[in-house]
């Protein structure tokens, strides 16, 4: 699961919308250990490429989970393609 904290989308040619997400997910356990060697605070934040991926419904603040299809190989390195986002939690900032 991770929230969304911002969105961005172009609009191309052919008038197709290809949005990314900006999301903030929880630490993978891996960044903390328990001898002290490694840790973390703070927010990972990372970037999802959805493409046309219809996102309309989706605003900051809202916890989503992620859920992606087959790896394919292309020209331009390897692609995992969206296949579904589920809205986990609603709550939708106040801007």
């Amino acid at each position: 699961m991770t929230k969304v904290v911002g969105m961005s989308y172009t609009i191309n040619d052919t008038g197709a919308r290809k949005s990314t997400l900006y999301v903030m997910p929880e630490f993978d356990d891996y960044y903390n250990d328990s001898e002290g060697k490694r840790g973390s605070v703070g927010h990972k934040v990372e970037t999802i490429y959805v493409g046309e991926y219809d996102v309309t419904n989706l605003k900051p603040g809202m916890v989503i989970e992620v859920s992606y299809g087959k790896a394919v190989s292309t020209r331009n390195g390897i692609y995992q393609p969206i296949q579904k986002i589920d809205v986990v939690s609603n709550s939708k900032q106040q801007t």
